[in-house]
């Protein structure tokens, strides 16, 4: 009876084992894409994150930003796309490399602002938002709602 418990422990412990393995798989990392988007943040667990659209969208207002983002279809997710908040933005501007598809001439500072600043979804007033300057890794918080920026909408998984 002994080694049968023993066994049968021991069959518990691989199985659940392999069971961890298997799932850890599965789990998302930054940069994989996911149902037609691409994973620009994740959890420790690569089960909770966002996702992002694969390529930027041109540089617009932030109302017109916002609002496409609320119209955005991909990957069967036909509503919840937002623009990124300020911690998922930089995030992105982290793992650019591994993400792909932002503007080109923004490895370093000089580059085009209004072609290498990115919309988030928060304001510090009414007239302005917060937007990342991709070139240098700077969030501008005095940033016009009425200026143009490029954005890239995301969605929660």
């Amino acid at each position: 009876m002994k080694k049968l418990k023993f066994f049968l422990s021991i069959t518990l412990l691989v199985l659940v084992t392999c069971l961890i393995q298997s799932c850890w798989q599965w789990a998302l990392r930054v940069g994989e894409p996911y149902r037609g988007a691409t994973v620009c943040y994740s959890d420790s667990t690569g089960w909770h994150g966002y996702v992002c659209a694969p390529n930027d969208f041109e540089a617009t207002t932030w109302a017109e930003a916002s609002r496409i983002c609320s119209e955005y279809n991909l990957g069967g997710w036909d509503s919840g796309w937002e623009l990124p908040s300020k911690f998922i933005l930089n995030e992105m501007y982290l793992n650019k490399n591994k993400i792909g598809g932002f503007s080109d001439g923004c490895e370093k500072e000089g580059g085009d602002f209004h072609q290498c600043s990115y919309w988030t979804s928060e304001s510090n007033k009414p007239e302005n938002a917060w937007n990342l300057y991709f070139a240098t890794g700077i969030f501008w918080d005095n940033y016009s709602k009425a200026s143009v920026g490029r954005f890239r909408p995301v969605h929660r998984y």
